[in-house]
């Protein structure tokens, strides 16, 4: 198994872990409490985690978004003096709603959906502010139209906006 840490054959056989399988939704239930992911694949987790193997007939996607809304629910729920913890007596009072297979399936179909539309415009937002702190360099750092102007007067900008910048430098 390969992870940021690794467990060789012999000592998943040498200790308490178990293999879980894929699509087991993962719970950190100490320091931090309430992050949530789905394997996708294999894996073994140490005493900070609750993982839940769904039945069959049960979306695991669909757990998993539960859980997401339930996050100020189970750090309310967690004890500790050092670090918060949620034992898995306290897990248990957690009531989710769980509607038949199909609902399930639509419901994190629409949220995944969700998800990636929002992840999509992270990255967009992210590639524009890069685009901008560029701009903002080349023109008002660099000083690259003025000096575009200066040499062949092709700033590679449109007219209107080339016309803005002047074709020397002043002291």
């Amino acid at each position: 198994m390969k992870g940021v840490r690794s467990l060789s054959e012999r000592g998943l056989r040498c200790s308490s872990a178990i293999l879980l399988p894929v699509n087991t939704v993962l719970l950190t239930t100490r320091a931090p409490i309430g992050y949530v992911a789905i394997a996708k694949n294999k894996l073994a987790t140490n005493q900070g985690f609750r993982n839940l193997v769904l039945r069959q007939g049960n979306s695991h996607e669909f757990l998993y978004y539960s859980i997401c809304n339930k996050t100020d629910e189970l750090k309310r729920l967690a004890s500790g003096s050092t670090f918060g913890e949620l034992s898995g007596t306290a897990l248990k009072k957690i009531l989710l709603s769980i509607p038949p297979y199909n609902e399930q399936k639509n419901i994190s179909y629409f949220l995944s959906t969700l998800d990636d539309k929002i992840e999509l415009n992270r990255c967009m937002n992210q590639t524009l502010e890069e685009i901008a702190q560029t701009l903002f360099k080349s023109w008002f750092v660099n000083f690259d139209p003025v000096r575009a102007n200066l040499d062949d007067g092709n700033t590679g900008l449109p007219k209107h906006i080339a016309d803005l910048f002047p074709n020397s430098f002043d002291d």
